[in-house]
């Protein structure tokens, strides 16, 4: 299988779309870029440059258009690299290497000049650990809000059809 950041969904990769390519050809490939577990994955083209993934898979498959980060096996210097490829850092160095052309590309030599903070192994679990609570307190307050739109949307609903079906009287309200 050939993936390209098309097949980036919700931080992991969907297969479903993935094109096939020859054995020959994936060989190939995986002789420069062979993707592992815990590499980090991240789009050099389009609209959506920048846009990362953990690898969380042991399926074999080829990538295309995408740079690869190599961890080997350290899911802490994954997960860092993560927060710091989504943390706006990247965007403000892209935006500095902009070509001006009608789709956005990063080379494999603007991807080796990009600076990245030398963090020590020592700190980088506290970081890491940091990351991960605060992330997750967010995706819950996400969630939450979330879940009162919803409920909000019901409750709009429930209104309008109980005024319109005369089952509330709404002639004496006062609209500001």
């Amino acid at each position: 299988m050939l993936i390209t950041s098309k097949d980036f969904e919700n931080g992991t990769i969907n297969f479903q779309q993935a094109k096939y390519i020859s054995i020959i050809d994936h060989q190939e490939i995986n002789k420069r870029s062979k993707v592992d577990y815990g590499d980090v994955l991240m789009s050099m083209i389009g609209g959506n440059i920048g846009k990362s993934l953990i690898i969380k898979t042991y399926q074999k498959f080829s990538i295309k258009n995408v740079a690869l980060f190599k961890a080997n096996n350290d899911l802490e210097l994954s997960s860092l690299l993560l927060y710091y490829l989504s943390s706006g850092l990247l965007d403000i160095q892209i935006s500095l290497k902009n070509r001006g052309g009608a789709q956005g590309f990063l080379s494999l030599n603007d991807i080796r000049n990009l600076v990245f903070f030398k963090i020590p192994d020592f700190e980088r679990k506290k970081n890491v650990d940091y990351l991960d609570r605060k992330t997750s307190d967010i995706d819950q307050q996400k969630a939450k809000i979330k879940e009162a739109i919803e409920l909000l949307k019901e409750y709009r609903t429930s209104l309008i059809t109980n005024a319109v079906t005369g089952k509330i009287d709404v002639r004496q309200v006062a609209i500001p």
